[in-house]
């Protein structure tokens, strides 16, 4: 099916195939969701035999022979080279929570910066995001891409509807709707937020017809008696029934999530995307916004990645329990008809020829693109997807070769032994049996050595293992290494100069670097569309701004109309917390050295306190508030009152002066003067800054 029509450039034909009736949609839509998975099927298999060597199941029908197992197993205890490779890269691209800082992008935006950082910092501790961003890290590694999918949830507390029956829940506002509802027989149920005497007085006056029936007046009667049961409850400021408001962003299994083909970069480029829902049937029919669920029936057969098939489930057995598929479909900017194009939010189910929902507004307005986020480690010249890195480093291959050497020489070390020759014309059976059982250094005449060519007694090697077997293996591993980017430790670097050194280090880095940025784009966006919700939804949550005088706030609608820039402070970049405590140490003792020249010269010296919190955070204290008596803007307001003041400013430079650092020390301890070799010196490289670290730490010198 051609989508945009004949009309070649005439923008006015562009959607006139859209098909108009709910069966020839739904066909289009499976149509484009079959053509897209067609798509990927190639790189999805390649990241499945990844995943198998990352479960160490046997893979390839040598593996399988040799461990006389079948495909399913998943007994094997043998050594997983893709394991080690991804646990430990996992480990190190998410080894701490990030901190996010917020940047005012216009005038409007300053002052609002501190609330927005505090909330989505909130959002992603609340929603588990660490949690999410682990699973979606090894996704990455292990297949193509890995996916979050964003959005807005509002669980709604039902109980919170105070009433004192167990009626029906037919809950009518108007009271004259009420009277007619129940003149009908029906038992209605007043709720805690209704008008209780506009309610009273109408229901009196029912009660006043002539020859009302005796059912309805007792209806009437206890209606009455549950209103003023609840006016003499306590009054609630607000409607509770949402219990809780938040945004979400969860992991998706890649696998389950299709999207235009012909997409080139990521998401942002699609003009459509379809993540695959999975849920039992019950499910299906209780969402508000769905049409049809009557008519979705379960789907035939279910398969849960790669494992085991499950049978039919039919609703006969299972009811509303029974397992049923189907398709979430975001098409942006989508021709739907000349001149017409539509954000777009489909929903359809496998086995029902009936549409779910077809919408042409998105409830999401602020959000940019699409509510989803994707985190690749490879790129592809002409499309978006490409294979797992271990799949393009050639691990399965290398892997299943690894495991012949080890098999081999393992065969090789259990059938080795040994044996010895002896001349026995020398000596005799019983000779030869107190030599091999003799003591250490028991001494042994041998008549007529010196007419032997040799020793009388010799040891012969049975199949050692040769040292070139060795040698292949650790060939084989180094080239592992270079192909999947390991980061090795530098060795014997000839280089003349620091900046040398510098340079071969950040090379042998700079592919674990180029992951960490690709993870860290993936996690501001997440925030940044968090965000985006909040600014449309704007739910009443409080959060603490300010932890010295206990005060709370919310987002307001003049801070929600702002435009922020969300970067990462504290990154989960593979650093340790020894080299990253220390790289604080030495800047806060550079700072601390420099206050009292910028006093002496009248200027406003640089913020300690900011420095200090920076510093703290590197022992992962995200509210460091609790710990330091003042903030940065108290620190810089008392700084620039007594600018004027010389006393004062003579026992700021004292108190200053006094000040315990950890770096360069002046003669009782204090910070001292600034050490001209922390600007002179090149810069560290990684492993230097490891060593120095580890050698203050034994030392006792952490802060």
């Amino acid at each position: 099916m051609n989508l945009f029509g004949r009309g070649g450039n005439n923008p006015s034909s562009l959607g006139q195939h859209y098909p108009k009736d709910d069966e020839g949609r739904i066909q289009f839509w499976r149509g484009q969701i079959a053509q897209g998975q067609a798509w990927i099927e190639p790189y999805m298999k390649a990241g499945n035999r990844i995943i198998k060597l990352y479960n160490n199941i046997p893979h390839g029908l040598r593996q399988q022979e040799l461990e006389h197992s079948g495909p399913d197993d998943i007994e094997r205890m043998k050594g997983s080279m893709v394991f080690a490779w991804v646990d430990g890269t996992k480990a190190n691209l998410v080894e701490r929570s990030p901190e996010f800082s917020v940047t005012p992008e216009s005038m409007a935006s300053v002052g609002g910066e501190d609330i927005v950082r505090r909330q989505t910092n909130y959002w992603y501790d609340v929603t588990g995001q660490y949690e999410q961003d682990d699973q979606i890290v090894l996704d990455a590694l292990l297949t193509p891409y890995g996916l979050k999918k964003i959005g807005w949830n509002a669980v709604v507390e039902q109980q919170k509807e105070l009433y004192l029956t167990d009626a029906s829940s037919i809950v009518i506002e108007d009271p004259q709707e009420e009277n007619l509802a129940m003149l009908a027989l029906n038992i209605t149920r007043p709720t805690v937020w209704q008008d209780h005497e506009k309610h009273i007085d109408s229901h009196i006056l029912l009660l006043e017809t002539p020859n009302l029936d005796p059912e309805v007046m007792e209806i009437v009667e206890g209606n009455i008696e549950h209103h003023k049961a609840l006016m003499s409850m306590e009054q609630p400021e607000t409607d509770t029934r949402v219990q809780w408001e938040a945004p979400f962003a969860q992991r998706w299994q890649p696998d389950d999530f299709v999207m235009d083909p012909f997409s080139q970069l990521s998401m942002k480029d699609a003009k459509w995307q379809a993540w695959r829902i999975r849920a039992p049937l019950y499910w299906w029919k209780r969402q508000p916004t769905f049409d049809n669920t009557e008519f979705i029936e379960p789907s035939t057969q279910l398969a849960l990645n790669d494992g085991p098939k499950m049978a039919r489930m039919q609703t006969d057995t299972f009811g509303d329990y029974a397992m049923v598929e189907g398709w979430e479909i975001w098409a942006r900017d989508f021709p739907v008809g000349p001149n017409k194009n539509r954000n777009m939010l489909i929903t359809i189910a496998d086995n029902c020829d009936k549409m779910i929902k077809h919408e042409e507004e998105w409830p999401y307005k602020f959000i940019n693109d699409y509510p989803g986020v994707m985190l690749k480690f490879q790129d592809n010249v002409k499309t978006y997807i490409n294979k797992p890195t271990l799949a393009l480093a050639g691990a399965d291959n290398i892997h299943l070769l690894v495991s012949e050497f080890f098999d081999s020489m393992l065969y090789t070390m259990r059938k080795s032994k040994n044996l010895h020759l002896y001349d026995s014309d020398l000596l005799s059976p019983d000779e030869m049996d107190k030599v091999m059982n003799a003591p250490d250094g028991t001494y042994y005449g041998v008549p007529g050595m010196k007419d032997i060519d040799g020793d009388p007694i010799r040891t012969v090697p049975f199949l050692q293992i040769e040292n070139d077997r060795t040698q292949y293996l650790n060939s084989i591993m180094n080239f592992f290494d270079r192909a999947a980017g390991t980061p090795q430790p530098q060795q014997n670097i000839a280089a003349e100069t620091a900046t040398e050194a510098n340079i071969i280090e950040r090379r042998n880095t700079s592919r674990e670097d180029s992951r960490v940025r690709r993870f860290e784009t993936m996690q501001i966006e997440t925030m940044e569309k968090m965000w985006q919700l909040h600014q449309q939804f704007l739910p009443e949550r409080e959060v603490l701004i300010d932890p010295r005088t206990k005060k709370f706030g919310t987002v307001s609608e003049e801070v929600a109309r702002g435009q922020y820039r969300f970067a990462i402070d504290v990154s989960s970049r593979s650093q340790s917390k020894a080299v990253e405590r220390k790289n604080a140490m030495d800047l806060y003792n550079l700072i601390v050295a420099s206050v009292p020249m910028f006093m002496q010269l009248k200027m406003p010296p640089p913020n300690i306190v900011a420095v200090l919190e920076k510093l703290l955070r590197t022992f992962d204290i995200k509210n460091v508030e609790q710990i330091l008596p003042g903030s940065p803007s108290e620190f810089q307001d008392i700084m620039q009152s007594i600018g004027n003041n010389p006393e004062k400013a003579m026992e700021v430079m004292s108190a200053i002066e006094n000040l315990s650092a950890g770096g360069s020390q002046g003669a009782m301890g204090g910070a001292g003067s600034i050490n001209s070799q922390l600007l002179s010196q090149s810069p560290a490289t990684p492993g230097r800054q490891e060593q120095e670290a580890s050698s203050r730490e034994g030392a006792g010198g952490g802060a």
